[in-house]
């Protein structure tokens, strides 16, 4: 393999012109990989000539310097060709050994919340689903996340005649919010855990809207993950 690559180079560096590849006429890899970023180069140039969208790239402007975006098509005969792999493929480790060193430290920061919980295999399987999240650096998605389990663990125990009769929400669809007010009322969560739900429906809209005030208390993702172990725990042993 390496004739082939010693091959390429020659060509490339000694002014042969595009069109003689004669000297990789013993190497026909090599020869493939010249013609495939001669004709990719050149129909990236083409684009950029003509400062307008073609089925390769799209040349846009960005505070004075050019910029070009390439089609996916095109992306993924870059990802294919024989001098990208490699370095794609050790980008692709490297980020992956950043994020395994920060998985292991978010593991250890999250055993203590979730060790000795005791909840229904549905709640339970959920919960840990939330602490997946974390563990992967997903701080966003947790918060939506955590919001939908509570919303499950909530409607597990209530029906929504029983949330309407409760909440005093007659005919119309029944939210996070009626629910929480309901299971207050109606003796499944204490005033004090009827605030932490509210605190975790509040902060998956914070997130949501990006609210330049936050209605939550809640001050993170190990918080956050905190108060729906409570709740679900008080929500599923009453």
């Amino acid at each position: 393999m390496s004739a082939v690559f010693d091959a390429l180079w020659n060509t490339l560096h000694n002014d042969i012109p595009a069109t003689d590849l004669s000297e990789l006429d013993d190497h026909p890899e090599a020869q493939t990989l010249f013609e495939s970023i001669e004709d990719l180069t050149s129909r990236v140039f083409d684009a950029a000539q003509t400062l307008r969208r073609s089925d390769e790239a799209e040349v846009l402007s960005a505070d004075g310097d050019l910029v070009v975006r390439f089609t996916p098509e095109t992306l993924a005969e870059f990802v294919g060709m024989r001098v990208v792999r490699p370095f794609l493929d050790k980008a692709i480790a490297d980020n992956a050994l950043v994020r395994m060193t920060e998985a292991s430290e978010r593991v250890v920061q999250l055993l203590p919340l979730l060790v000795g919980v005791q909840l229904p295999p549905p709640a339970e399987y959920y919960l840990n689903r939330v602490g997946l999240l974390y563990v992967w650096g997903y701080d966003i998605e947790i918060f939506t996340m955590a919001r939908s389990v509570l919303e499950f663990g909530l409607q597990s125990r209530m029906t929504d005649e029983q949330v309407r009769d409760l909440a005093g929400t007659k005919d119309r669809y029944v939210v996070l919010k009626d629910r929480i007010k309901a299971a207050h009322k109606g003796r499944l969560l204490s005033e004090e855990m009827a605030k932490r739900a509210d605190d975790i429906r509040e902060a998956a809209n914070d997130i949501l809207h990006k609210a330049p005030k936050p209605g939550s208390s809640i001050e993170g993702p190990l918080d956050l993950i905190t108060a729906l172990r409570d709740v679900l725990t008080v929500l599923f042993t009453v």
